[in-house]
């Protein structure tokens, strides 16, 4: 029949649950976070090894 739907039901008095575990997200991030922390070092140390370079050309 036209307009029939064969798709999703809703059921009423049930909870659905989460397609993310808090956990998992959680070391996601961590994983993340450091990682951000280990470039943001290495961007420091080509900067001061730039610093030095120019100081010694010009010194």
């Amino acid at each position: 029949a036209p307009g029939a739907l064969n798709g999703p039901k809703l059921r009423f008095g049930m909870l659905e649950e989460s397609n993310v575990t808090i956990i998992d997200a959680m070391m996601q991030i961590l994983t993340a976070q450091r990682a951000y922390e280990a470039n943001a070092k290495g961007v420091q140390a080509a900067d001061e090894m730039l610093r030095i370079a120019n100081n010694l050309q010009r010194g």
